[in-house]
């Protein structure tokens, strides 16, 4: 890992098979700050005649153990404004919180789909999450809910 923070799991970024689009040149924002990491997290809710079951998927942060004596010892992590997300029936458990070196922990999403969703059409959201460890990076994890039936 190139910093001490990490954020892992999610589903992957690319197909499976080579694809023959063309990918954009990678973009810097408009302060020289690389942009956020992405991470796609897919959630799925089950269709069952007149409801939605709850969909649930676990990604973990990590902070790794360095023998550096002017590394931290610990890292932190936090979600940037949750609110937009649970009007849309997403839920991040927990929002933010301290990591010890040498662990991980998981961080649940969930998603029911909200009152009057079209279940034909995935609902997408995206936040942001701070990592501070020796650095401070952000990450956008990319949320996709979409309803599969029984």
């Amino acid at each position: 890992k190139p910093h001490i923070m990490y954020l892992g799991g999610g589903d992957p970024l690319t197909p499976s098979v080579e694809s023959l689009a063309v990918q954009p040149p990678e973009e810097q924002e408009e302060d020289g700050k690389p942009p956020p990491i992405p991470i796609l997290v897919c959630l799925q809710s089950v269709s069952k005649e007149t409801e939605f079951s709850m969909a649930t998927k676990d990604i973990h942060v990590g902070c790794v153990r360095t023998m550096a004596v002017s590394q931290k010892k610990n890292g932190e992590f936090s979600f940037d404004n949750v609110a937009p997300l649970t009007q849309l029936g997403f839920n991040i458990e927990p929002q933010k919180g301290m990591i010890e070196a040498g662990s991980k922990k998981p961080i649940t999403f969930t998603w029911t789909p909200p009152q009057g969703f079209d279940p034909n059409q995935p609902l997408e959201a995206s936040i942001n999450c701070t990592l501070k460890g020796d650095v401070t990076e952000t990450y956008k994890v990319m949320l996709r809910g979409f309803v599969i039936s029984e």
